[in-house]
C-alpha cells in the first residue's frame, strides 16, 4: 500500500483463484456505491514487446484481447495500446504493463490483474482506477489461438486470449462473476468461446457490465449461441450430448445469450442434426423453439426432439442456430451457430417402452398384489423378456403373476423390458406394506396357506416371518 493507493491484486483462472465477487449479475468494484472506473473512456496499456514480440502468436493473442473488448456491442470504454521495450513492471508507477513475468508470486495462479485505486475518502478522492498491471504465469504451458479449432478445455495448455480477456475486464473495474455465465467467471474456461467459429470475446453478462460502468453507444444487437453451461459457481464445462439417439423423445440441452444493447421479446431457435460440427439450415430440422432474452442474459434450456424415420441412421452432432431466419440485424452474425463438442449415434430401433398395472399399492402384511405388464410395447419389434426386482430382494421374470409381501414396509418395484434388438425400457412403481403386529410362519412346501400366532413382542415393531 503506498501512501495514496490501495493495490488490489486479481487472479484469473483455473488453477488457483481468489477474489471471487457478489451473487449479482457482472460485478464491479465500489467506492461509497459508485463503480470504481477510470476517470477517461481511453485508457493507454503498454504491453511489453519483449514478452510480446511483433509477429510472434503472443503479439496476436494480446492484440485480440484489446479487440474483443473495444469491439463489444455498444460499448464506449476502449484499450489503447503503446508498446514498450521493457521485460518488467512497476507498481505505482502511472504505467499500465502487460507482461509475461517470473518475478511475481502467482500463488498458482495463471495471470493475474494488480489494480490501484486511488482512496476511497470523502470528500478528496472518489476511489477511481489509478493503475492496472496485467501479468502472465511463465509457469503454465500457454496457447494463443484468437479462433481455437475447438472449444478451449479446462486442461493444460490454457488459452492466452480467453484469459487475457478475463484480465482486460478486471482492468477497467469488472470483478469476478460467479452466479452467470461469463468471461469473468473465476474459474478456467470463464464459459468458454461462443459460436461454431469459438469465437474468444466477452459474453452477454460481461459486456452488459462494460456499458454500466462507462455508459452505452448506440442501439446494437448480438444474440449467440453457445456449448458451455454453468456447473457450479463460477465454473463452467461443455453440454454433454446423449450416447444415443434412438426414434423416440430424446432431450438435448443448449445455451445462448444475448450481447446486445436491447431485451429480445422474441428470438427463433432451431435445433439440427449434422454429420459435422459445421451447423446450416441445410442439416437435419429436428425441432425449433422461441424465446426472450434480456440483455446480458445466458440461458440454458432443454429441447426434446424426436429423429423421424427420414434421416438414416449413423452419427451426428446435435446443434442448434439461434434467429435462424435473421430477422435481427445483429452486431456479428457469426456466432448464432454451434454443435455440442460429443457426437450421438442415431440408431434405427426403438427402445420398447415398459409398462404394467399392480392391483394395490398398499395394505398390511400378508399383502398379496397381482402385476400386470400385458400393457408394454415395442414399436419396432417385440418384447423377449420381463425382469422384475420386487424390493424385498426377489427378483421375478413373466408378464403376469401374484407376489406376496410379509412384512411391512416400502418396496420399490423395477420392471425392465428387453426387445428383440436388445434395447431395453424400465418402470418404477411402490407398495407399502403397514401396520401388522402378528408374525407369520411362511409356508416352505406345497401351496398351503400360511398360519399365524399372536406376536409377543413390541407390537410397534414390523412383524418378521418365522
Amino acid at each position: 500500500m503506498t501512501s495514496r493507493n490501495m493495490i488490489l491484486v486479481l487472479l484469473a483462472g483455473f488453477p488457483i483463484l481468489f477474489t471471487a465477487q457478489g451473487a449479482s449479475a457482472y460485478d464491479w468494484y465500489e467506492c461509497r456505491s459508485n463503480k470504481q472506473t477510470w476517470d477517461s473512456n481511453n485508457v493507454t496499456f503498454r504491453p511489453s514487446s519483449v514478452s510480446f514480440p511483433s509477429g510472434s502468436a503472443w503479439r496476436t493473442s494480446v492484440e485480440a484481447m484489446r479487440t474483443a473488448w473495444n469491439t463489444a456491442p455498444g460499448t464506449q470504454f476502449d484499450f489503447a495500446y503503446s508498446y514498450s521495450s521493457s521485460s518488467t513492471y512497476s507498481t505505482d508507477d502511472d504505467t499500465n504493463s502487460i507482461l509475461i513475468t517470473n518475478t511475481y508470486n502467482y500463488n498458482g495462479a495463471l495471470a493475474v490483474a494488480r489494480l490501484s485505486f486511488k482512496w476511497c475518502l470523502w470528500p478528496f478522492w472518489g476511489g477511481k482506477l489509478k493503475e492496472a498491471d496485467v501479468l502472465f504465469n511463465p509457469a503454465y504451458s500457454w496457447e494463443n489461438s484468437v479462433n481455437p479449432t475447438f472449444p478451449p478445455n479446462p486442461w493444460s495448455p490454457y488459452n492466452s486470449t480467453l484469459v487475457g480477456i478475463h484480465e482486460l475486464g478486471h482492468a477497467f473495474g469488472l470483478g469476478h462473476e460467479d452466479d452467470e455465465m461469463a468471461t469473468m467467471n473465476s474459474i478456467y474456461p470463464n464459459s468458454g468461446s461462443l459460436g461454431q467459429d469459438n469465437d474468444l470475446v466477452p459474453h452477454g453478462d460481461d459486456v452488459h457490465g462494460n456499458r454500466a460502468g462507462y455508459g452505452t453507444s448506440g442501439t446494437a444487437r448480438d444474440l449467440y449461441a453457445s456449448t458451455y453451461l454453468r456447473s457450479s459457481a463460477g465454473n463452467s464445462r461443455y453440454i454433454t450430448a446423449p450416447s444415443t439417439l434412438y426414434r423416440s423423445p430424446t432431450s438435448f440441452q443448449f445455451s445462448m445469450g444475448n450481447r446486445g444493447t436491447l431485451n429480445e421479446t422474441s428470438v427463433g431457435v432451431k435445433f439440427y442434426l449434422s454429420t459435422d460440427r459445421n451447423i446450416t439450415s441445410s442439416d437435419y430440422l429436428v425441432g425449433s423453439a422461441g424465446f426472450s432474452m434480456d440483455q446480458g442474459a445466458t440461458v440454458t434450456r432443454t429441447v426434446s426432439i424426436t429423429a423421424s424415420s427420414s434421416i438414416p441412421a449413423g452419427t451426428y452432432f446435435f446443434g442448434w442456430i439461434v434467429d435462424p431466419e435473421n430477422y435481427i440485424a445483429e452486431a456479428d452474425e457469426g456466432n448464432n451457430s454451434v454443435a455440442l463438442t460429443s457426437p450421438t449415434v442415431l440408431v434405427n430401433q426403438t427402445p420398447p417402452n415398459a409398462c404394467f398395472t399392480q392391483s394395490t399399492s398398499n395394505g398390511s402384511p400378508p399383502l398379496t398384489v397381482f402385476f400386470n405388464a400385458a400393457c408394454s410395447s415395442d414399436p419396432d419389434g417385440s418384447i423377449v423378456s420381463y425382469t422384475w426386482d420386487m424390493g424385498d430382494g426377489t427378483i421375478r421374470s413373466g408378464s403376469s403373476f401374484s407376489h406376496t409381501y410379509w412384512n411391512s414396509g416400502f418396496y420399490t418395484i423395477q420392471l425392465t423390458v428387453r426387445d428383440n434388438h436388445n434395447l431395453t425400457g424400465t418402470k418404477f412403481s411402490w407398495v407399502e406394506v403397514h401396520g401388522g403386529c402378528e408374525e407369520w410362519i411362511v409356508p416352505t412346501t406345497g401351496g398351503g396357506a400360511a398360519s399365524k400366532e399372536a406376536s409377543t413382542g413390541n407390537a410397534a415393531l414390523p412383524c418378521q416371518p418365522l
